[in-house]
């Protein structure tokens, strides 16, 4: 119903797709059709990964697959190495098979459709089909323009000529496409004709502004810089490109200017200065003169950046002021340490940073570079540590829980599930209170401010929620203690339709994504698909969420949420079952036998063949299978469901889960997983899991001036190989992402093979390309300081030449990196959720600054409470950090503290009552406890560690070391 009263219907136009075309098909998908062909000369043609609304011509030769990229707009559609545009993808495809344009790739046979059995999309159900009408020869989506642009345009039509024959022409169909990936390409493509003056003109500024910028860099003696100028394109991504280029050309010629212009003193200028304090002296980057930092900003207003101000750091007044101090501007204003709350650095924008006042919404400044923003925050951090002083790490306490509520209302009480008692691995009451609550629910029956505010009744009012996403009855709420939110920020929520057709919402996930501190973390709930036969569907869901899940950086092309975030939790009804007959599930549920159950698990099964969830953790599944109960009672099973033509079995099955993955080095303990067992309104159980986890701070350097290296700090990179899972016979590049590094940092493409003269005849072989030294770049932190760059890491994104396309992203861990030779590495590489092959090379880091992160035994283990004494003579509560510093006074304190000789590995577990320990861990290489300080549960259950309890005794202790 429209607001003129009539009822209207929007006719979907027809899009005639040949059927070599695919939609959805991933390049992994597109090169397993292709060998199993056979056949020199096999193609099909399938949707970009790398570059929205573009397409891929994929090519069978010689059991390698070859991949060309093809472009469109509202010209018709061109691929690279082609001599002219054609009106459509067929005719484009019809030259290269009559030519020999592709040079020794011929196409002969193409892979249809119906060749390989592509599922049709399940159809819509009746009442959400629309009907076929027209409305005065235009669709809905045009009829509305039309009316909106003659309310708004009617005296200017002449400016939007394109924009109205857009309206009649294009709208309709950019209304179909806008739901899929390529997006509204018409829409684009118009506003790229309309730009093309304007790229015009840039290009004319951008030369002169080249010109000026370089009389200033060679008047101050500064070293030459590269910047690139805009070119323009025939693409909206190229336009938006050459517009970017412009705009940081033109911010930089400014800075170089105002850099030089500020070095300089002219001797009608060097006249007695005024009485009174001495002024202040300030670099592009900041300068101290007596505790005082003053930094060149812009202001940041409705995301345009607007005009110049200062932002003043005062140390020994502990306080910062916006502005020049001449009263200019009527958000002038000096705020003591204590109103400052939150600086939140853009991920995005490396200049770029949010101030949070006290009792004042959030202002965004530009600095001039990544290295004034990362000075500002310390110098900030800083004064404000003279007040309190923090760790650099802190603990932090997680509750993950996930439920199914089956479109019942839960029970009043929900305090068993809140506070992990009952089955499995469960927590002490007095250790039941977390910092972060995350929950999950799936079949809600409340409305989404009903359930939050029955959360928050359990919480109490010391915790706010911060973020809650719905889609359909699958829900997500977090909940913060009061002392933690003004450590969060990037706080973002998104979900994914997995239904019918991809999109009801009866199926799909949801989650956030914040950071707390400078740690990233995120959550999904997720509800898959059901029945124990629906394996390959639920498979499929994963992948559609981790590849359609928008959260995160949008810059990290080729990177999904599995390997964006420090921390990432996945809980959620995920319907996988036990494939044993009913009669054994039942036998082994009443004996309690669940290592027997677990061997049939499909998830566990699936997991440990990479087939989904590869490189996740997950608890020792310890507890009844949560799922399908007899609602009421936890007694019994109702295994049997009546249809109308037979009768269903549904196995109990362990359907909720929750698993978790983070970066290498990253401290992450399971303190609890398991069901309460009192509450029984579901056919499903709740399960909780709760989690201690290590969240750093805003880094602050203690190192002083004298302390600097007179060299600048590298991370150098010696011969890099990848090992590839893939038949694609590109050459390849990597690309290097680091919140530490000014910008992405890109190697050269390979000029060989490590398997270059070997005949690679499947794609079992995979493809190896291999980097020398002279193709890999140098990459320089930004902040040198050894403390800081040990816990971070480099992201690694492989790509290849013809389509720019990621093959494979691995996070590389610095802890273990430092010093004058190179240290070689090894690490998994991820594609859309698969095992993706490996990447080897050499790495270490040079002119650090400090020392190593000391092993604070204070801080790295006050939650030690597997051996805490009883009684009088017991510590402060762990986790309470009431600890004291020993008196070194004192001859026993000082002898106390004084070193002590590193034990062997089988003295360490002799103390640790694990004696008959020692050959496992010798036989697998852990014969040096240095080898220990990245131990995972994973690694000890490999060793054959298998009991929970004493893998936390070891975790737990190695954090002593």
């Amino acid at each position: 119903k429209t607001g003129w009263g009539w009822t209207m219907a929007v006719r979907r136009p027809t899009i005639s797709r040949p059927k070599y075309q695919y939609s959805g098909l991933s390049r992994t998908e597109a090169e397993n059709l292709l060998l199993e062909s056979d056949a020199n000369g096999t193609f099909l043609v399938r949707d970009s990964e790398s570059v929205a609304g573009a397409s891929v011509l994929s090519v069978c030769n010689d059991r390698r697959i070859q991949h060309f990229r093809i472009m469109s707009d509202a010209n018709g559609v061109k691929m690279e190495g082609l001599p002219k545009t054609f009106p459509s993808l067929q005719e484009l495809i019809a030259y290269c098979r009559t030519t020999d344009t592709l040079g020794t790739v011929k196409l002969r046979q193409p892979i249809e459709h119906a060749q390989h059995g592509e599922a049709e999309e399940e159809p819509a159900p009746v009442d959400e089909q629309v009907a076929d009408e027209e409305i005065d020869g235009l669709c809905a989506t045009s009829f509305l323009l039309r009316e909106a642009f003659d309310a708004i345009e009617s005296k200017h039509t002449d400016d939007l000529r394109l924009f109205s024959r857009y309206i009649n022409d294009c709208a309709c169909a950019d209304s179909e496409a806008a739901k899929k990936p390529a997006g509204p390409e018409q829409f684009r493509q118009m506003l790229v004709e309309m730009a093309a003056p304007v790229v015009k003109e840039l290009n004319i500024l951008s030369s002169k502004l080249q010109r000026i910028r370089a009389v200033f860099l060679s008047a101050g003696g500064f070293e030459p810089t590269d910047l690139h100028a805009p070119v323009g394109g025939s693409t909206f991504e190229a336009t938006v490109a050459s517009m970017q280029a412009a705009r940081d050309l033109l911010r930089d010629t400014e800075r170089q200017a105002d850099r030089y212009l500020r070095d300089m003193t002219c001797e009608h200028s060097s006249a007695p200065l005024p009485a009174g304090p001495a002024p202040l002296v300030a670099g592009p980057k900041g300068s101290l003169n007596r505790g005082i930092r003053l930094f060149d900003v812009r202001r940041v207003e409705k995301r345009v950046t607007t005009v110049r101000t200062a932002l003043m750091v005062d140390a020994l007044s502990g306080s910062v002021t916006v502005g020049r101090g001449a009263g200019t501007s009527e958000d002038d204003r000096t705020y003591p340490a204590s109103q400052i709350l939150q600086l939140i650095k853009s991920r995005s924008d490396k200049t770029k940073l949010g101030i949070r006042f006290d009792a004042r919404k959030r202002k965004d400044y530009i600095f001039q570079d990544a290295q004034a923003r990362e000075e500002f925050c310390q110098a900030v951090q800083m004064m404000k540590n003279q007040e309190d002083q923090p760790d650099q790490f802190e603990k932090l306490s997680l509750f993950v829980g996930t439920f199914n509520m089956g479109e019942a209302a839960p029970p009043p009480s929900l305090t068993s599930w809140l506070t992990s008692q009952g089955e499995g691995m469960t927590l002490n009451l007095s250790e039941a209170s977390h910092d972060l609550y995350v929950i999950g629910t799936q079949e809600s029956a409340m409305s989404e401010k009903e359930w939050a505010a029955s959360i928050k009744r359990h919480l109490g009012d010391n915790y706010s929620m911060v973020a809650s996403e719905q889609l359909w009855q699958i829900r997500i709420v977090l909940f913060a203690r009061a002392s933690l939110l003004t450590k969060i920020s990037h706080v973002q929520t998104a979900s994914v339709a997995t239904g019918i057709a991809n999109a009801l919402g009866n199926k799909g996930a949801v989650g956030v994504s914040l950071c707390i501190g400078t740690t990233t973390m995120c959550f999904i709930n997720c509800h898959l698909a059901a029945g124990a036969e629906k394996w390959a569907r639920r498979r499929a869901n994963y992948s559609d969420i981790l590849t359609k899940l928008q959260l995160g950086q949008k810059r990290l092309v080729g990177f999904d949420v599995s390997t964006q975030f420090h921390h990432l939790f996945w809980m959620g009804d995920m319907n996988y079952r036990l494939n044993f007959p009913i009669k054994t599930i039942l036998e082994n549920i009443a004996q309690r036998n669940w290592p027997f159950l677990r061997k049939a698990d499909q998830l566990i099964r699936s997991r440990k063949a990479c087939e989904v969830f590869c490189g996740f953790d997950e608890g020792e599944i310890n507890f009844p299978p949560t799922y399908r109960y007899e609602r009421g009672t936890r007694e019994s099973y109702k295994w049997n469901k009546q249809k109308a033509t037979h009768v269903k079995i549904n196995v109990p099955s362990w359907c909720d889960r929750v698993l978790w993955k983070t970066f290498p080095n990253m401290f992450a303990l399971q303190t609890s997983y398991g069901c309460p067992t009192d509450i029984m309104t579901s056919d499903h159980s709740p399960v909780f899991a709760t989690f201690s986890l290590e969240i750093a701070n805003q880094y602050v350097s203690r190192i002083g001036a004298g302390d600097v290296a007179h060299a600048p700090c590298q991370i150098i990179i010696n011969r890099c190989a990848a090992r590839l899972q893939s038949a694609s016979k590109s050459r390849f590049y990597l690309e290097f992402f680091a919140p530490y590094i000014q910008d992405s940092v890109r190697t050269s493409v390979n000029s060989r093979f490590a398997t270059e003269d070997q005949p690679l005849p499947s794609k079992e072989d995979g493809s190896a390309p291999l980097w020398e030294d002279v193709e890999l770049p140098v990459l320089r932190p930004i902040i040198p300081d050894q403390q800081y760059l040990e816990k971070e890491h480099l992201l690694v994104a492989v790509r290849s030449q013809d389509s720019d396309e990621s093959y494979g992203v691995a996070i590389v861990g610095l802890m273990y990196v430092f010093g004058d030779q190179p240290v070689p590495f090894t690490c998994k590489l991820f594609h859309r959720g698969e095992f993706a092959g490996e990447l080897t090379g050499y790495m270490h880091v040079v002119n650090s600054v400090g020392q190593a992160r000391a092993q604070s035994i204070i801080r790295a283990e006050d939650d030690d409470y597997f051996r805490l004494p009883t009684g009088d003579d017991a510590p402060a509560r762990p986790g309470s950090r009431m600890l004291e510093t020993p008196d070194l006074a004192s001859p026993a304190a000082a002898a106390a503290a004084a070193p002590r000789p590193t034990p062997t590995v089988g003295a360490w577990l002799e103390s640790l009552g694990l004696a008959s320990l020692t050959p496992k861990f010798i036989e697998n290489g852990f014969d040096d406890l240095k080898f220990l300080q990245d131990i995972e549960p994973n690694d000890l259950r490999s060793i054959g560690v298998e009991d929970p309890a004493t893998q936390q005794t070891i975790l737990v202790a190695i954090r002593r070391l």
